[in-house]
């Protein structure tokens, strides 16, 4: 019987392991998995740059490949986003909406005192 990959394996058992890790229910080799991954995932939020990462993720676990450090850091991208990736769609949608709202407060208000202080700003 083939077994799941890590990212396949259900929420509950990854929980169980992060929550207890002595008594986890996951695999050896997934828990080892999972492990590199969060301590990766600490790294890129120090360290943005891969290929640093990379070296620094060996040093931590030297019996490493680079292709399994690469692999460990997408997958830690995927299931940590870090604050290096900021998400430019929902910033301008957010600003849109901010914008419009502010116009819309403004027409309601009919104080023309209130659009000259907005094109000030």
């Amino acid at each position: 019987m083939k077994k799941l990959p890590l990212a396949d394996q259900p929420h509950d058992l990854i929980k169980a392991h992060i929550l207890d890790p002595d008594n986890s229910p996951l695999s050896e080799i997934h828990q080892k998995q999972l492990d590199r991954i969060v301590s990766v995932s600490k790294i890129i939020d120090k360290n943005p740059v891969h290929k640093h990462v990379v070296l620094l993720h060996q040093s931590k676990f030297p019996d490493l490949s680079r292709t399994v450090a690469y692999e460990d850091i997408r997958l830690a991208k995927k299931l940590y986003p870090t604050i290096h990736e900021f998400e430019y769609d929902f910033w301008k949608i957010w600003l849109i909406n901010d914008i419009a709202s502010s116009i819309a407060e403004c027409r309601e208000s009919k104080a023309p005192n209130k659009f000259r202080q907005l094109a000030l700003l």
